[in-house]
Order: structure tokens, then C-alpha cells, then sequence
């Protein structure tokens, strides 16, 4: 469970290489476009919608981990 937090977060960041680097959808396809026609407010949308789901998915993935802990030390008693 402790591998749990940093192999979430990173392939979350895997995945938005991928759409950023060859995908026709998704939120890094979005972020290109709209640099690609100089919309700088959307780009900053996405950047900011990104980082809401990675502090989210840490979050939660953290959550998962302090659960499983006290789960474990209970047990051990």
C-alpha cells in the first residue's frame, strides 16, 4: 500500500504525456489545441483542471494508505 500514493500519481502523469504527445482526445489534446490557437485561458483551464485530479488522486491514494496502516497495526495487536 505504501507503492499505492506514488504509482498513482505517476501514471497520471504517464497517461497526460500520452494524450499530450499523439491523442486526437482527452485533456492533453485539449491543452495542445488551444495553445495551437493561442487561447491562453483554456490552456490554463487545463493545466489547472490537471492539477486538481493529480491533487485529488494523491489525495485519495494517501487516504488509502493511512487506511490500510491503521488496518494493519490493528491486527498486529
Amino acid at each position: 500500500f505504501a507503492s499505492i500514493r506514488p504509482a498513482a500519481v505517476s501514471a497520471l502523469i504517464g497517461a497526460f504525456l500520452g494524450e499530450f504527445i499523439a491523442a486526437n482526445a482527452g485533456l492533453g489534446y485539449y491543452i495542445i489545441y488551444q495553445a495551437s490557437r493561442y487561447r491562453i485561458a483554456e490552456v490554463f483551464v487545463g493545466v489547472t483542471f490537471l492539477f486538481l485530479i493529480a491533487t485529488a488522486v494523491d489525495f485519495i491514494s494517501r487516504s488509502l494508505s493511512r487506511r490500510s496502516m491503521k488496518i494493519v497495526s490493528l491486527l498486529n495487536l
